[in-house]
């Protein structure tokens, strides 16, 4: 995550000192991004405030043409999605994204749920992202 977010958006994620559920309310925009390739399955969800969504276009957009906050998510999330894949073994070759959908807030639990999601204060903001898949992506990995 800080890889492509200090690149791309100029934010610097920290791990919170103490392990943190996701926050979830109802204004938090959740971002899916599906890949599969190879015979595997899996997606990157990220959860964060409107705030981040504004923050990140803020960051990314020129004056001339100014970036929704939900697509400045989208993107990100895309990006992430993909520099991810590319650091799997095997590297990312043969796999496709599907284009990054903003879901519905009841797919939340769902796709926030687990030990294995990584919570991150960015610039004052909470962004929670899990990577899910039907096999290991990586190695040293426990659970899909």
């Amino acid at each position: 995550l800080g890889e492509v977010w200090e690149t791309m958006a100029f934010i610097t994620p920290q791990l919170p000192e103490e392990k943190v559920s996701h926050p979830w309310s109802p204004d938090l925009r959740l971002v899916r991004v599906v890949c599969n390739g190879h015979g595997i399955n899996g997606q990157l969800a990220i959860a964060a405030s409107p705030e981040f969504g504004e923050m990140i276009a803020a960051n990314c957009s020129s004056e001339e043409e100014p970036t929704e906050p939900d697509d400045a998510l989208k993107e990100l999330a895309n990006v992430t999605c993909g520099l991810l894949l590319r650091k799997r073994i095997g590297g990312g070759v043969g796999f496709e994204l599907a284009p990054p959908v903003i879901g519905q807030p009841e797919e939340m639990d769902k796709l926030l749920a687990g030990d294995d999601v990584v919570a991150v204060d960015a610039e004052g903001c909470r962004v929670c992202a899990h990577v899910t898949s039907d096999v290991c992506l990586f190695s040293g990995e426990g659970n899909h």
